[in-house]
């Protein structure tokens, strides 16, 4: 009985052990920055563009809180923002491939806004963010960083990406279960 005890007591250590490992959020990490040319907006339309990443991250910290209604809240003023955005200026080719980026922000948004339960809004997170990357990546939005974080524990272990305007961990899949497991793994 005792060596099975101390045979348990190892294995749940050892669990431990590499899961704080799995999540340290290393500061050793190096971290790539996207130097691809992005595209110059108007200043109109930069404004617009970069009020739809502020109500993102909103989205993104609600979650952090863990209570579903304010993330709904959250989404639900991003979707606001989302309904005043126009390409009023642009060249045309530009505009529809931005109202294009910006429509599947809007839908990721609505799901997220319409999920009843912080599990279901969480398990929209990464395709709005996938989105939201597209957005950062191609577009001049910001002149402050964006950075691409990375939480390979979120969903069982598949790992899951989100955006911050700070190089700071703080983890919307787990809230404060994990609130610093992940890593800045790119600055855009």
């Amino acid at each position: 009985m005792k060596s099975s005890n101390r045979l348990f007591i190892s294995l749940l250590v050892g669990t431990l052990s590499i899961g704080s490992i799995a999540c340290s959020g290393s500061s050793d990490t190096p971290t790539e920055t996207t130097q691809a040319a992005k595209i110059a907006l108007t200043d109109d339309v930069t404004a617009n563009v970069q009020r739809i990443l502020d109500g993102y991250y909103a989205v993104k910290d609600a979650m952090v809180t863990s209570d579903a209604a304010q993330v709904k809240a959250a989404a639900e003023a991003l979707l606001e923002v989302i309904t005043e955005f126009d390409t009023n200026g642009l060249e045309e080719s530009v505009a529809v491939r931005l109202t294009s980026e910006v429509d599947a922000i809007r839908y990721g948004t609505q799901n997220v806004a319409e999920a009843e339960t912080i599990d279901s809004q969480r398990e929209y997170l990464p395709a709005l963010t996938e989105n939201m990357i597209g957005l950062v990546t191609h577009y001049q939005v910001t002149s402050q960083p964006v950075y691409k974080q990375y939480c390979p524990m979120a969903f069982n272990d598949k790992g899951a990406y989100w955006l911050s305007s700070s190089d700071s961990v703080i983890n919307p899949y787990f809230g404060d279960m994990m609130l610093r497991c992940g890593e800045v793994v790119e600055s855009l």
